[in-house]
């Protein structure tokens, strides 16, 4: 099932050992099992090392490689590696394999004891592929349609409803902040006018005018005054009711903001519902839905294989930086023309095959020109390979030739025995396949830091064990149709197909579909229709649980400084109705004195002698 991956390792397992030829043979071993356990990610093992410094050959025995994925399995075992090399690039410190021999190759061997590596050894492991990698698979995992689909247990409600992706909290925030800022400005408005200061200086004008005055010209006078006092008691007065007015339109955008909150938590509720209505569920999310986890398991397999082989092979552009680095400050070297140049590693070619029992793995291939500078031989590696149990057919091209690298891979296979075959942890599928075969095509190309991977799987005769079958209604509905659409009398024979595309280091984008999807999709709709409703009910539950309380809360808040501020309104207004009261009595005692003193006067005036 992996002939990928034990092609890419013979080919680094390679490199590393011949790296190793003028150590000690117990340096080297150990220096081939700590680097190839590296690359694998599992134990490498190796029983033996013997290296002729008379022939000039080196021989490993007894490789094994563990299966990352199967810790008692090997996912590769090599009887014998033999090695000859060239001694004219040996005296020129250089490695030129002039003939490679690997016998005795089998696959999926059982091992004697565990081949997981220590959590110190595997915190060397990594690969420049996985950031993207992962964030597909979270996002996969993430699927709405997924969650609804967990068998008999709860949706979990608080990873749809995430506060951190709501817009209402941010509504809180900005009201909150309204709410301070305008009661700030509330206060310095008001206490801007002085109305205590100005209305205590109008009560000692008015306390200046004398009502008891008798002279009529003198008694107008002081109800001018009285009248100049009363205008500006008015203006201080007009000052108030506007800046009064002011906050009291703030009131109804402090409340309009409150009730966008109310708006913004329906939104955010008819946003996530929206995701679980089965009306709009794409088919397209099918394939991503039951296939998307185990798909891209395949996937980072050979991520994992391109990054580790990538690091070996330097580009022409990578080439010219590290020399770059490494550029002498002083002196100058000079360089005497040679007929012919090696690199420091070159295995011009290596022949592989493998003979095992009758329904073993059998194959034929080679590799050629694997150099540790690819620039310098100006020739890409060229894998290519064929073999039996199952059928099938490799062809790479690795190009580091140029300023910017290009790999590519294609695969072929068919008659592949799907007899428990892991399809991983997954609330949708089946642990594994009881019995099944398979046909598999895949097409990688890595050109500089972009990437396109496709993989076409075409499941024949697919049959699961009921133990294996997820609880729910879904996992059940789903094998039914895996199931039939696979069978070869089905009209349609099932297709599964996905694209991983994207830059090293980013997140890639992955597109999957299957001829199946509508009748998924069809067939799930309906039985999902009943758990969307329930779960819509759970999701208003959950977000007014985050959105009412703080909501509650803050019109608290502002009701609190608004009965602040209207009282404080309602003093100064007392304060000004006590002087306009005041100014209107005396206008009105001035005015009836001086009427009063005036009629008096006119009877004095036309008064009769003797009268």
């Amino acid at each position: 099932m992996r002939i990928k991956g034990i092609i890419g390792f013979i080919v680094v397992n390679v490199l590393l050992s011949v790296f190793g030829f003028f150590c000690a043979e117990g340096m080297t071993k150990s220096v081939i099992e700590s680097l190839g356990s590296s690359v694998v990610g599992a134990k490498v093992e190796l029983a033996d090392v013997k290296i002729s410094f008379t022939k000039l050959s080196l021989k490993l025995e007894g490789l094994q490689v563990t299966d990352s994925d199967d810790y008692m399995k090997n996912l590769v075992e090599v009887r014998e590696i033999r090695f000859q090399l060239g001694l004219t690039q040996l005296l020129e410190k250089k490695i030129s394999i002039e003939d490679t021999a690997i016998e005795g190759i089998r696959v999926g061997t059982t091992r004697k004891t565990s081949g997981k590596l220590s959590e110190e050894d595997e915190s060397f492991l990594g690969q420049a592929w996985s950031k993207g990698q992962d964030m597909i698979s979270d996002e996969l995992q993430q699927l709405p349609a997924r969650q609804m689909l967990k068998g008999k247990e709860k949706v979990d409600v608080s990873g749809l409803v995430d506060p951190v992706k709501l817009t209402a909290p941010a509504e809180f925030t900005k009201t909150q902040t309204l709410i301070n800022t305008n009661s700030q400005n509330w206060n310095d408005s008001l206490n801007k006018l002085n109305v205590t200061t100005r209305a205590a200086a109008i009560k000692q004008q008015l306390a200046t005018v004398n009502l008891k005055e008798k002279d009529v010209r003198k008694l107008k006078k002081e109800l001018k005054k009285v009248k100049k006092i009363n205008k500006n008691i008015k203006t201080l007065k007009s000052q108030v009711d506007k800046t009064t007015t002011r906050i009291r339109t703030d009131y109804k955008a402090i409340e309009q903001a409150i009730n966008n909150v109310e708006q913004a938590k329906e939104n955010d509720y008819q946003a996530i519902v929206s995701k679980l209505d089965m009306k709009n569920v794409d088919k397209s999310e099918m394939a991503q839905l039951v296939f998307g986890p185990v798909w891209m398991d395949r996937a980072n397999d050979w991520l994992y294989w391109l990054d580790k082989y990538q690091k070996f092979m330097p580009t022409a552009d990578e080439k010219e930086k590290k020399a770059e680095a490494w550029k002498r400050i002083e002196g100058t070297t000079i360089a005497f023309p040679k007929e012919k140049s090696y690199p420091a590693f070159f295995l011009k070619k290596a022949l592989l095959s493998a003979g095992g029992a009758e329904g073993e793995l059998t194959f034929q291939g080679q590799v050629t020109d694997i150099s540790s500078d690819p620039v310098l031989t100006a020739k890409p590696i060229v894998i290519s390979a064929q073999g039996k149990n199952p059928d099938f057919t490799l062809a790479g091209n690795l190009d580091h030739t140029g300023p910017v690298s290009r790999d590519t891979f294609d695969l072929n296979m068919t008659g592949i025995d799907l007899k428990d075959f892991s399809l991983g942890k997954s609330s949708l599928l089946p642990g594994k396949i009881a019995s099944g075969q398979a046909e598999i095509k895949v097409n990688l190309v890595a050109e500089g830091e972009e990437l396109t991977l496709d993989i076409i799987i075409r499941p024949r005769d697919l049959i699961f064990n009921p133990a294996d079958i997820p609880e729910g209604d879904a996992a059940k509905e789903i094998v039914t149709v895996l199931t039939t659409a696979s069978k070869k009398e089905a009209q349609k024979p099932l297709k599964i197909s996905g694209t991983l595309s994207g830059r090293k280091g980013e997140r890639l984008k992955l597109k999957l579909d299957s001829n199946i999807d509508q009748l998924l999709m069809d067939r799930l709709k309906k039985m999902l229709q009943t758990r969307v409703d329930e779960t819509k009910k759970m999701v208003k539950q959950r977000i007014d649980q985050l959105i009412n309380q703080p909501k509650k809360q803050l019109m608290g808040q502002f009701n609190q400084k608004k009965g602040v501020m209207e009282g404080l309104i309602a003093s100064k207004k007392s304060v000004l109705t006590e002087v306009t009261s005041m100014a209107k009595n005396q206008v009105s005692s001035l005015e009836k004195r001086i009427k009063k003193q005036g009629v008096k006067r006119l009877k004095d005036k036309f008064k009769l002698p003797g009268k």
